[in-house]
């Protein structure tokens, strides 16, 4: 092991170490109760009453694939439903996945109305993202999306309008 190698090693045990001790610890200690992945929230002012947590498709997602997509579209869509089976009621997907078609599966076997569906456009202003929704809804298989926001926006000035 080279000295540089350990170094870094090392304070990454540190800050774990003080985090396990002084921040996650104390966080913890002080919540109310013990929460569950399929605690329901509701969203903000939204209105939208989902599930704490929701089921990604985009592990290392980009050009429309991912880890999940690469499970093929009964693979995902099962690994969806399991989710679903155990109280998880937000799916998340995004274009730049190529999840649509896999969520839109899932869709298929459960109730509409019981499932928050995100997705997320690439859009680098309001046009384009008003123009993507309709694609995007017929590839999810839903008239109704729960979420929809742009996907990596980390340039300053964009504006909806």
């Amino acid at each position: 092991m080279k000295r540089r190698e350990f170094i870094i090693g090392t304070a990454y045990g540190v800050g774990a170490a003080w985090l396990a001790t002084n921040g996650n610890a104390r966080a913890l200690a002080s919540l109310p109760r013990k929460f569950s992945a399929a605690d329901t929230a509701v969203l903000g002012k939204t209105g939208i009453k989902t599930s704490r947590l929701a089921m990604g498709t985009g592990t290392v997602g980009s050009g429309h694939h991912s880890n999940q997509t690469a499970l093929g579209l009964k693979g995902l869509s099962q690994l969806l439903l399991n989710g679903y089976d155990h109280g998880l009621r937000f799916f998340d997907a995004a274009d730049s996945y190529g999840s649509h078609p896999h969520v839109a599966e899932a869709l298929k076997h459960v109730a509409r109305d019981k499932v928050t569906v995100l997705t997320k456009t690439s859009a680098r202003d309001p046009e384009t993202a008003r123009v993507d929704i309709v694609p995007f809804r017929k590839e999810l298989g839903t008239a109704c999306l729960g979420i929809w926001w742009v996907h990596c926006l980390t340039e300053s000035g964009w504006k909806a309008r």
